[in-house]
């Protein structure tokens, strides 16, 4: 039985008030994403739907003067006969520098999130963040089905780190040993600031070459890195940190052909390479190189994410965000 408790989604208008207004808790009109419909454990069909006109840093600024948050308090820092209350800061500070999420050593601020409102660029920190909570997902397994490695990691191979300090930076959090792995999913920036994705499929013994824009000039540059870290999960997979899994790692892994995957993706539908890429890093491991789609919901995704992220399991902040909410909210029809 689940619980008829009805989720964060929807106790705050699916969080309307997170990703885009001040503090993540001043309502918008014309706002409405029911991602999750119904109680906590069940997500429905996600119909998500943005609001048209999104306000900007400038807007939400005006909007909070007067309004008193129920943590922070900000004034109008030219009003001196009013001199700022204990506990106050910088209305930019409050509205955008201000932690929302929290998982493992990693953070995002609501300027972050708000970098998922459909049509902006998405911030880097987010596709971290999205692996990061991958990884937390499969902690409490003693051998887990797949990884989702951090962008840093593809990062500390291009700068040439050793085996070793990778093994001990990503052993065992990210890189926890297991007899039945069976993908990996790495995020891959370059130095264009373009995303693409590479995914280790031990069934087919094949790595697959992700790319919204698999640009014929970066091609080439791209797979050499791709098999460069292949080579280095295979020495770390191999090392004594791994431990005694590592007999179990297939001798020829280094060495393992790289394919671009199937269902050319269709720039029409997004040309936000970042939100290619949290698309192609399942939250569960799968992975069908044979049922790769072409299309991707933009504001599905971007919906989705927010969502999973701020009011997600693995966020130690959100039961103090949902409780803001919640404040603000009650506020709001007042």
């Amino acid at each position: 039985m689940h619980s008829s408790k009805p989720c964060f989604a929807v106790e705050t208008h699916a969080m309307k008030e997170v990703v885009t207004n001040t503090n993540g808790l001043i309502q918008q009109p014309g706002w409405s994403a029911e991602i999750f419909s119904h109680d906590r454990d069940e997500p429905a069909s996600p119909n998500v739907v943005w609001p048209r006109d999104v306000p900007h840093e400038e807007q939400l600024r005006e909007e909070v003067v007067g309004h008193e948050s129920p943590i922070l308090v900000a004034q109008d820092s030219d009003n001196g006969d009013n001199p700022p209350r204990h506990g106050s800061a910088p209305i930019d500070v409050i509205l955008f520098s201000e932690t929302m999420v929290r998982m493992h050593q990693y953070g995002l601020t609501l300027r972050d999130i708000q970098s998922l409102i459909p049509g902006r660029p998405i911030d880097g920190k987010v596709v971290e963040m999205v692996a990061v909570r991958n990884a937390c997902s499969i902690q409490h397994l003693k051998h887990p089905l797949f990884w989702c490695l951090p962008p840093s990691f593809a990062d500390d191979i291009m700068k040439d780190v050793g085996t070793q300090e990778l093994a001990d930076c990503y052993v065992p959090f990210w890189i926890k040993p297991s007899r039945f792995i069976s993908h990996i999913f790495i995020p891959i920036e370059d130095i264009f600031m373009h995303w693409y994705c590479m995914v280790v499929d031990f069934g087919d013994m094949t790595v697959y070459h992700l790319d919204s824009y698999p640009d014929p000039n970066m091609v080439h540059d791209r797979e050499q890195l791709i098999r460069k870290i292949m080579g280095k999960l295979h020495e770390i997979m191999t090392s004594e940190t791994y431990g005694h899994l590592r007999r179990y790692i297939p001798g020829d892994l280094a060495d393992w052909p790289v394919r671009r995957g199937q269902g050319v993706p269709n720039c029409n539908t997004s040309d936000s390479p970042s939100s290619w890429v949290i698309s192609w890093l399942n939250s569960n491991g799968k992975f069908n190189a044979s049922n790769i789609s072409g299309v991707l919901e933009d504001s599905n995704i971007r919906g989705l994410t927010a969502i999973s992220l701020v009011g997600g399991p693995f966020n130690t902040m959100a039961s103090t965000v949902r409780i803001r909410a919640r404040q603000w909210q009650r506020r709001s029809v007042v």
